[in-house]
């Protein structure tokens, strides 16, 4: 029985070895097809029982194996990384995960079912923001916007909603990346314009940016111009009165800054007051119900350097009253000399409060500093103590897992003992029951030779069918491959019309927009040429009214002329009247008097021409110039009149009233005389 058993098995073992170099010499280096379909088949069985024992992260790897080993099929392949991926999400892998779909998008874009890969990246990306499923749950932010961002930039449109980039606007602010979600937010409205929702976080994103620092304010501008949409296209918006805050923030802060910039100019250090005028007269006309205007207004009154600019402007405006009232005479050299005194002591006592001031102020900030420091350390040892109880928390949660770990790491040891004793047992089973049928084996094992050798020229057959099946389904890929990038390219060209059409609208409403903005600036050079003509005709009125004046003045002299005129004529007849009644003495009194009468008409003759030479004086100061006289200095009106009665008492006329003429004494004057005379000598 022994020889037997010997010989039977050194028949079964050449049988073996035969068969080994056969299949060797006829293998290449790949397995063929139906051996690698039976080992594909194999590994299947493997990861859905992995699966049903919940061993996620073993299914993975097998499926991996399998995605490897049908890499010339990338629609396999694909399936198979898609089932591996998914095993790791459901083991709670989310890196690994993130790996396996980000390979998927990138290498295998034809293949991948996009729906069911976004919305698993989704999930994913929501577990990192919670930090359910990281190590010790902290959250991961930053990887969350890198899954957001890899769906964006890598899964077609079609599949994008917008509430993923949204979502990946909100997590750039919670990050502290607010510029780049002004960049999401900008890109959803190129999209779709209309969405007021999306503006208006942008209009309040804008803003806390501004605040923050906004140099030449575009921030804060482009905030005003998009709650201003928000507000015109929907007034009962759900969110209209932050926006409507938001505007009156934005003014607020708009005039500030302006403020800010003429105070700057009002420092001695940089003293521009024409700057700083023209800043605050920009905060009056533009934000006329704000505290910067205000304020504005109290610096244009109390300011010295502005009172000043104000005043010249005053003067020079062709608007402004001229007093007709003979101005008083020039300041003599003493009085000069005391008001030079007098401002130098008035600039040393302003330097002096200025240097007080300074030295306030450097107190006044270096309190502030001290303080700043102080508050600082205690916020640095807050923060500290709070990083110390942070840290023994974290060292708890650490000893808590450790023994969560160890006791799982206990029970499941427990489990594998006694996994280990049934498999012991039933490796004593299977053993008693393998002797009991490899005796039946034994007689079989001829039986099974033939039927090997049968077998094989089956599979043989078998085999060859395979082949022609495969290069049937390669056929039917290709042609699925092709139908897939015809209707890629049909979506591509549709999605490019559409963009088309949306950029024509776009350029439509802009043409529209140009439109209405040329419209309302014609309308306000109309309105603007308007108050010009406006400003002409009032300037001609009061050129009227002046001319009129003047001609009326004019007559009025000329009757008082003729009265005068009158009166010497009715003194001559009288005089004459009396001349022939009288003595030879009285006679030579009468020439006299005769002559002083010819020296004062001479003199009213001289007053005519000169008020003349006054009025072509006040003309040619009426007209309007550019340069306005100094503080201290006359106008040119003032020495005119000076000059005049300059030249009126240079002409020796006053000294003809004051003085005796030809022997007659100052009490011989009759009253009209001395009044002209006296007149005369006032310059009037």
């Amino acid at each position: 029985m022994k020889k037997y058993n010997i010989s039977y098995f050194r028949s079964v073992l050449c049988l073996l070895l035969l068969l080994s170099a056969v299949s060797f010499c006829n293998d290449s280096d790949e397995p063929s097809g139906f051996e690698l379909f039976v080992r594909l088949r194999q590994m299947q069985i493997d990861a859905q029982n992995a699966m049903v024992r919940e061993d996620y992260v073993k299914a993975s790897k097998i499926y991996k194996k399998m995605a490897q080993a049908e890499k010339k099929n990338r629609a396999r392949s694909a399936a198979y990384l898609l089932k591996s991926a998914d095993c790791l999400m459901q083991a709670k892998k989310g890196h690994r995960a993130l790996e396996e779909y980000t390979l998927l998008l990138e290498d295998y874009q034809l293949f991948v079912p996009y729906e069911h890969v976004v919305a698993q990246l989704r999930k994913l990306a929501e577990w990192f923001v919670v930090g359910d499923g990281t190590f010790l749950g902290i959250r991961d932010k930053e990887t969350g916007i890198k899954i957001y961002e890899l769906v964006i930039r890598e899964a077609p449109s079609v599949h994008v909603t917008l509430a993923d980039r949204l979502r990946l606007a909100e997590l750039l602010v919670e990050v502290g990346r607010p510029e780049e979600a002004v960049l999401v937010y900008q890109g959803v409205l190129r999209q779709d314009s209309r969405n007021l929702d999306v503006r208006a976080e942008l209009a309040l994103l804008l803003l806390k940016l501004s605040l923050k620092g906004d140099g030449d304010g575009s921030k804060l501008r482009a905030a005003e111009r998009e709650a201003k949409i928000v507000i015109e296209s929907d007034p009962n918006h759900k969110r209209s009165k932050e926006l409507s805050k938001l505007l009156r923030d934005a003014g607020e802060e708009e005039a500030r800054r302006l403020l800010v910039q003429g105070e700057f100019y009002l420092k001695p250090a940089h003293l521009r007051p024409k700057s700083a005028r023209r800043y605050m007269h920009d905060v009056i006309k533009k934000y006329p119900d704000t505290k910067a205007s205000r304020k504005a207004q109290k610096l244009l009154k109390n300011n010295r350097h502005l009172a000043e600019l104000e005043r010249e402007e005053a003067m020079k405006s062709p608007f402004a009253d001229v007093s007709e009232e003979p101005l008083p005479p020039p300041p003599s050299k003493k009085d000069l000399e005391e008001k030079r005194k007098d401002e130098a002591k008035a600039s040393a006592k302003a330097e002096k409060e200025r240097e007080a001031e300074r030295k306030r102020i450097a107190e006044a900030k270096e309190k502030a500093e001290k303080e700043l420091r102080k508050a600082e350390q205690e916020k640095l040892k807050e923060q500290a103590k709070q990083q110390k109880i942070k840290d023994e928390e974290n060292k708890e949660r650490e000893k808590q897992l450790k023994k969560e770990a160890e006791e799982k790491q206990r029970i499941q040891d427990e489990e594998n003992k006694k996994r280990e004793k049934q498999l012991k047992k039933e490796a004593e089973e299977k053993r008693m029951a393998e002797e009991k049928q490899r005796v039946e084996r034994e007689k079989q094992l001829k039986k099974e030779a033939e039927e090997k050798r049968m077998a094989e020229e089956k599979r043989r057959a078998e085999l060859e069918e395979a082949k022609k099946q495969q290069e049937i389904e390669q056929k039917k890929l290709q042609k699925a491959q092709e139908e897939l990038r015809e209707r890629e390219e049909k979506q591509r060209k549709a999605f490019e019309k559409e963009q088309k059409k949306r950029e024509k609208q776009r350029q439509k409403e802009q043409a529209k927009e140009l439109k209405k903005q040329r419209e309302i600036q014609r309308k306000k050079q109309k309105e603007l040429e308007k108050q010009r003509k406006e400003e002409e005709r009032k300037q001609e009125q009061l050129e009227k009214q002046r001319k009129e004046e003047e001609a009326r003045k004019q007559i009025e002299l000329e009757k008082q002329r003729k009265e005068e005129e009158r009166k010497q004529k009715d003194e001559e007849k009288k005089t004459e009247a009396k001349s022939r009644g009288t003595q030879p003495e009285q006679e030579a009194e009468i020439r006299d008097e005769n002559s002083t009468n010819e020296r004062l008409i001479r003199i009213q003759k001289e007053k005519e021409i000169l008020l003349r030479r006054i009025e072509e004086r006040k003309k040619r100061l009426d007209t309007p110039t550019n340069e306005a006289p100094a503080p201290g200095e006359p106008n040119a009106l003032d020495r005119g009149k000076s000059q005049s009665n300059g030249d009126v008492k240079a002409s020796g006329l006053s000294q003809a009233v004051s003085r005796p003429v030809n022997g007659v004494q100052d009490g011989r004057l009759n009253a009209p005389m001395a009044r002209q005379a006296g007149n005369v000598a006032a310059g009037k």
